[in-house]
């Protein structure tokens, strides 16, 4: 019983959440992104050091249908995603969506889905925003370091290498 009317209430957000959206909500999609640079910095005796790294990592992104999701298995479901009504500010609309952003090969697991924020100007689509990256589906993006170490001290003297990509992304047909 509780379980039905969790997802009956989830649904009735998504509702009246779709509702407010109107045109501004960008439909589910998949996207695959390619790195053109890549620069950045490698921890070295203490130091960060500027390298330039090889570009072509492959990205692919998928914008989930949270309500979808729901009827799946605990362990199926993206546990950080859930369904928010937009904020306008006049001609401006921030959506809250639910994406899957993973390297091309990695195994696909929708428990590391994330929020991302979709911005919409006069029903616009300028960007989507995430933790880590910054795209258009079908154009530019910028990817970043999600948890760089800032530690003075590092344990053994090491630090992941701090990566700055950029590239294009295209969307998939379905």
């Amino acid at each position: 019983m509780r379980a039905s009317f969790q997802r009956l209430s989830i649904l009735l957000t998504a509702l009246i959440a779709a509702d407010a959206i109107g045109a501004t909500a960008l439909p589910y999609f998949r996207s695959v992104c390619a790195s053109e640079q890549e620069s950045g910095f490698n921890w070295r005796k203490g130091a960060w050091v500027a390298v330039t790294f090889k570009a072509g990592t492959q990205t692919l992104i998928q914008k989930l249908d949270v309500v979808a999701l729901q009827s799946k298995p605990l362990l199926e479901r993206p546990t950080l995603c859930k369904v928010e009504a937009p904020t306008v500010f006049g001609t401006w609309t921030e959506n809250k969506a639910c994406y899957l952003i993973r390297d091309i090969g990695s195994p696909k697991t929708t428990l590391n889905a994330e929020m991302c924020s979709e911005h919409f100007l006069d029903d616009k689509l300028l960007k989507v925003s995430c933790r880590s990256m910054t795209f258009v589906p079908d154009g530019p993006y910028v990817s970043t370091p999600e948890y760089p170490d800032i530690s003075a001290s590092p344990k053994d003297d090491y630090k992941d290498s701090l990566v700055l990509s950029v590239g294009k992304c295209s969307r998939l047909a379905d």
